[in-house]
């Protein structure tokens, strides 16, 4: 015999069950899209971690699923850009860049398409797209940097001193203090400079510079604040 078959159902507790699923669902909601940030933002944060730890196949892989998250935000976008880079796939990066240049047309993307042309032997194009960088943002320190050792490369090296220098002055305005990108920036005009004093036959300035670029690439092994006392 069933005891609850002739029980009547209070209303009042049916609308506040009905009210309590409702607020719930509410609270899903709209908790939804910032879980999913939290979840993208933990995806590009491991994926940088595994590409600065020289493990870049895995870092392509936090990047997709970054992209799978969230196809509009560009970071995951640089992320796998500079890990193909890393594997000398160039294909991927030109795809990489296709779709990202479909969400916004940066510095950043200017610079890495000057980068691709450079490597594929085109000086030319490379030193429009990184002026074309340096035109969209004017602070923006990797492109001062990589237009200055496409300068060295054409025996321009007059030119290439100012680029470098406007990249020195403007990588601490670019990136944090524990930004490992400040740190390669920071490489790369250095390693500049040394390029610049060795064809003017100035090596101990050279030798210099190559210990300085050499010490801001060990944050890949010993990480950003070592990597920076090393370099002091």
């Amino acid at each position: 015999m069933n005891i609850w078959k002739h029980e009547k159902r209070d209303p009042n507790l049916i609308l506040i069950l009905f009210l309590f699923a409702f607020f719930l669902f509410l609270a899903w909601f709209y908790q939804l899209p910032l879980y999913l940030s939290d979840r993208y933002d933990w995806y590009v944060a491991l994926g940088n971690r595994y590409f600065l730890s020289s493990k870049v196949f895995m870092a392509i892989e936090y990047a997709d699923k970054a992209i799978l998250l969230d196809g509009r935000n560009s970071a995951a976008y640089g992320l796998k850009i500079n890990a193909c880079f890393n594997l000398e796939r160039y294909e991927c990066v030109m795809h990489t860049l296709d779709s990202l240049g479909m969400l916004e047309k940066s510095a950043y993307y200017y610079m890495q398409l000057g980068s691709l042309r450079s490597l594929q032997g085109d000086p030319i194009s490379a030193s429009i797209y990184y002026e074309k960088a340096i035109e969209i943002d004017p602070s923006y320190a990797p492109s001062y940097a990589l237009l200055g050792l496409l300068k060295i490369k054409q025996g321009d090296l007059d030119a290439a001193s100012r680029y470098l220098n406007q990249s020195l002055i403007l990588t601490p305005q670019t990136f944090t203090q524990d930004d490992p990108y400040r740190l390669w920036t920071y490489s790369m005009t250095h390693m500049g400079y040394a390029l610049v004093y060795e064809k003017k036959g100035e090596h101990e300035k050279a030798d210099l510079e190559k210990k300085k670029a050499i010490a801001y690439r060990a944050y890949r092994r010993y990480g950003p604040r070592l990597a920076l006392t090393l370099a002091s």
